[in-house]
């Protein structure tokens, strides 16, 4: 399982959390917020034309948003 996890991941670049996961990641609380961020989908959308590896996204509620903005392609 492992091995499946670890092939899969291993294009991702990015991992997008929705709150409840990004809540269990708890190593993450101390890392500052940047205010003057535009407006979600559109940080993605940015975030998309930008990187050269995939994203991957953790959370239902953040997916379904994702999905619903056009933003996943597989």
């Amino acid at each position: 399982m492992h091995t499946y996890i670890n092939d899969l991941d291993r294009s991702v670049g990015t991992y997008l959390y929705g709150r409840r996961t990004y809540e269990v990641t708890g190593a993450w609380e101390t890392l500052g917020l940047d205010l003057a961020q535009p407006p979600y989908p559109e940080v993605v959308r940015q975030m998309k034309a930008g990187l050269e590896r995939d994203i991957s996204i953790g959370g239902p509620t953040l997916a379904a948003r994702a999905i619903e903005a056009g933003l996943v392609d597989e």
